[in-house]
């Protein structure tokens, strides 16, 4: 349930399209996912966001059909004109979508059918939900009601209005798991895909979504990828335990095979690593990666991090490949994350063994295909 990118029929029925970020496209039949959708991927139901509410095609899909959001919807041109009666600014094009698209209402579309497929579940096996809200993504819309309760100018800022109807959505659901008698003996992971926007006139408000840590989504920096990690799994997880071990959100995939007895093909989800031992608490400070690697949102920089040192690594932007590799800053995260990612050691000649020895590690990963998972 929630955001997807996915593939549309453009001209022919045998052309599959798929949006680019570039231009808009008119000449498109978005009425229907034809390909790759999740049904297409083992899921018995979807609701699905192509774009979140941030871009185009502005449509919801149920089972990779279009869901009307209204009797008189059409498929029309969304634009900034007609957004703008409804107190809308759009993050990203004008373009395609439902003539009744509306960002404020979209978060309940998706919390109350997420309950309504809860509540219907079979308890006599068990069901996996991928739910993707749509907070706290731009435009910041919040809706005037949850649940009963108030969310809209409730906050300092639109932005907070959002994260309380985050919480409220999350309040719902595991509302609909104890009234469905199954939530002692279900797992929730929350957690975030990238780190939060950096400082804008829709966030003013004193509030920090990256913490301490420099930097926000899109950058290298700390800020742009640490993210909370919550796993609440009231059977076999003990209440208020943490664990200082760095993780990957792609840990998530061999995490669940573990707890479902189910095989990973070989070859897949390489740097999957399985976090079961420390969630049970059987070994809370087990290292599961020897390096971490990740990239720098749609920017051209790569990173690792390993023992608490962290090298980041530029592409020349004209090489697609990403061949062209050149480290550009190092930063010691131990001990003081907030001032150590202050101070860029890369040129300084005691450091230089340090940067060879990551600068390595990262082109052995990069060329050779080997794991980030011990």
């Amino acid at each position: 349930m929630g955001v997807w990118n996915g593939f549309f029929k453009k001209g022919s029925d045998t052309q599959i399209y798929r949006s680019p970020r570039k231009r808009i496209e008119l000449g498109v039949d978005v009425r229907k996912i034809v390909g790759k959708g999740p049904l297409d991927n083992g899921f018995d139901y979807s609701l699905t966001f192509p774009a979140g509410i941030q871009n185009v095609p502005y449509v919801v899909y149920e089972n990779q059909e279009w869901m009307p959001l209204e009797r008189n919807s059409e498929i029309g041109y969304i634009s900034q004109e007609n957004m703008t009666k409804k107190g809308v600014i759009l993050d990203k094009d004008e373009g395609l979508g439902d003539t009744n698209w509306d960002p404020h209402n979209m978060g309940p579309l998706l919390v109350n059918k997420a309950v309504d497929y809860i509540a219907k579940a079979d308890t006599n096996k068990p069901f996996f939900m991928y739910y993707c809200s749509l907070a706290v993504h731009l435009p910041h819309t919040p809706t005037k009601r949850l649940n009963g309760e108030k969310i809209a100018d409730q906050t300092p800022s639109k932005h907070l209005d959002m994260v309380k109807e985050l919480d409220v959505q999350m309040a719902m659901l595991v509302a609909a798991l104890k009234k469905k008698g199954v939530y002692d003996n279900t797992i929730i992971l929350f957690t975030s895909d990238n780190g939060g926007l950096l400082k804008r006139k829709s966030i003013q408000s004193g509030h920090k979504s990256n913490d301490i840590y420099k930097g926000g989504k899109n950058q290298a920096y700390e800020g742009g990828h640490r993210v909370p990690f919550i796993a609440w799994w009231p059977e076999k997880i003990k209440k208020k335990s943490k664990s200082k071990t760095p993780i990957l959100t792609i840990d998530i995939l061999a995490t669940l095979a573990a707890i479902t007895s189910q095989e990973i093909e070989e070859g897949q989800a390489n740097d999957s690593a399985n976090l079961l031992p420390i969630f049970t608490g059987e070994n809370k400070s087990k290292k599961v990666h020897p390096y971490l690697v990740t990239q720098s949102g749609t920017g051209k920089e790569a990173i690792i991090i390993k023992d608490g040192w962290k090298l980041i690594i530029a592409f020349d932007k004209k090489d697609k490949t990403n061949s062209t590799r050149t480290p550009v800053a190092l930063f010691n995260l131990n001990n003081n994350v907030t001032e150590n990612e202050k101070q860029n050691l890369i040129h300084k000649p005691e450091f230089a063994s340090k940067i060879k020895s990551l600068f390595t590690t990262y082109n052995m990963y990069r060329d050779s295909g080997e794991k980030t998972k011990i």
